[in-house]
């Protein structure tokens, strides 16, 4: 079942936390709103993944401390009150 799908309009930072490992979709969270994650297109997909390669190639030629990850990983952001979203 999907966050999107219940009841819940004001969902806490845990309750969204925990239905996000349930959740058949993602979600991104915004000071307690819930907003679905449209899926990508081929295209997209692997455009971004030609980045992606192309970006942590650049990072370990210059020896960065930084590190590049898909969209799959959520990052919290700081500004809000609370935010989490797939970058």
């Amino acid at each position: 079942m999907s966050l999107a799908q219940t009841s819940e309009s004001n969902l806490s930072e845990d309750e969204y936390l925990r239905g996000e490992i349930v959740s058949d979709i993602k979600h991104e969270y915004l000071n307690g709103q819930i907003y679905a994650m449209a899926g990508a297109s081929r295209n997209h997909d692997i455009i971004a993944g030609n980045i992606l390669t192309q970006l942590k190639e650049h990072l370990k030629k210059n020896n960065s401390p930084c590190d590049a990850f898909s969209s799959d990983m959520k990052v919290r952001v700081s500004g809000y009150d609370t935010a989490y979203f797939y970058p």
